[in-house]
């Protein structure tokens, strides 16, 4: 199951998201991470996204559920509207992710994952400037 997302914003979108800074972690392992990801973001930018039960969710409601009504793709559908990067992974594994500058595409890519009985995304959205 995807294990981390990190979300770099300039301003928290409305709503009941679980997107916590990214400071008031005191997760060195995060933190780390965050400063290999985001080049120029400082990390008071930087948010991490409680993805588990999102994931889970998903993973059970479809196909009864059509994906495009999950909680985690409504969710990442507010989030990628105003994040410039917003990043998926499990344990270690960030140092070569696929980039997709394409909110459809994030969006393909996450469904696939919850489609996997491991449910583990692996990807780096960026957004295009």
């Amino acid at each position: 199951m995807t294990q981390f997302v990190l979300v770099a914003l300039d301003n928290k979108p409305e709503g009941h998201l679980s997107l916590i800074e990214l400071n008031e972690l005191n997760d060195s392992f995060l933190v780390k991470a965050a400063d290999e990801l985001f080049i120029s973001t400082p990390l008071d930018k930087i948010y991490s996204l409680d993805i588990d039960g999102l994931f889970l969710d998903a993973q059970k409601s479809v196909p009864d559920v059509p994906f495009e009504k999950t909680e985690l793709y409504e969710s990442i559908k507010l989030i990628s509207g105003s994040a410039s990067e917003i990043i998926f992974w499990y344990g270690s594994e960030y140092g070569d992710l696929d980039c997709v500058y394409d909110e459809d595409e994030l969006l393909v890519r996450l469904q696939r994952s919850i489609s996997d009985s491991f449910c583990e995304a692996y990807v780096h959205f960026k957004k295009p400037v």
